[in-house]
């Protein structure tokens, strides 16, 4: 929970996205389930921001709310799925190019695309 004060500068975003990162990569876990109070929709709204779907296992049980001393408050789940395993982009087969290769590439592609000669519409970002 965080005070009035702290709203609306990121920090529940900044603190899901650690507790995230920590589940699938130190936990291993395959997914991580994550619950708001139906009152409460700006936490349903940072969930959402990550990528996390609600859960159609049937309704959330109402949860005790410290806030509000105790009371149950009705909820919703949402889940978010271990991320596919995505290859590097330094496996890229274009990072393998030469030089003179990506020149000759980089020219055919202007060509193609209308350019003249020597107005790069692509360019090779720094380190290969």
């Amino acid at each position: 929970w965080l005070g009035r004060a702290f709203w609306r500068r990121g920090y529940a975003t900044e603190a899901a996205r650690a507790i995230i990162a920590h589940g699938f990569d130190v936990l291993k876990l395959e997914n991580i389930e994550g619950t708001h109070f139906l009152e409460n929709p700006a936490s349903g709204a940072v969930l959402r921001k990550l990528g996390f779907v609600p859960v159609e296992d049937g309704p959330s049980p109402p949860q005790a709310c410290a806030a509000r001393g105790g009371v149950e408050l009705p909820t919703a789940t949402l889940r978010l799925a271990r991320p596919q395993s995505r290859p590097s982009t330094d496996a890229h087969p274009l990072r393998l190019i030469d030089e003179d290769a990506w020149r000759r590439l980089v020219l055919e592609l202007d060509v193609k695309a209308g350019l003249p000669f020597g107005n790069a519409l692509f360019a090779r970002s720094g380190g290969g």
